[in-house]
């Protein structure tokens, strides 16, 4: 699907760190610099075996409750907050 972002200005920094050579951990912020709500994304990997991948995040939306269905006072606080796991396995 698309993605439509309502403001015009955005700061995206993002890190990754590798806790060890199997444990591997990101954080990526998408920041609306108009009204200062973020979308947070952080997510973290260990790697079982090799080719064989467990990993699990979040999506976390961050900024000012909705006043109404038809007023969104900032773009991210509005957003659920999304968690997931995953397991892949490469052949």
């Amino acid at each position: 699907g698309g993605v439509y972002l309502l403001g015009r200005h955005y700061i995206t920094p993002g890190m990754t760190w590798e806790f060890s050579p199997l444990i591997i951990g990101s954080l990526q912020l998408l920041t609306n610099v108009s009204d200062w709500s973020v979308y947070m994304t952080p997510s973290v990997e260990y790697n079982i075996v090799e080719n064989v991948y467990l990993a699990g995040g979040a999506f976390i939306g961050m900024g000012e409750s909705p006043e109404s269905l038809f007023y969104v006072s900032s773009e991210f606080g509005s957003y659920p907050d999304i968690y997931y796991t995953s397991f892949r396995y490469y052949f």
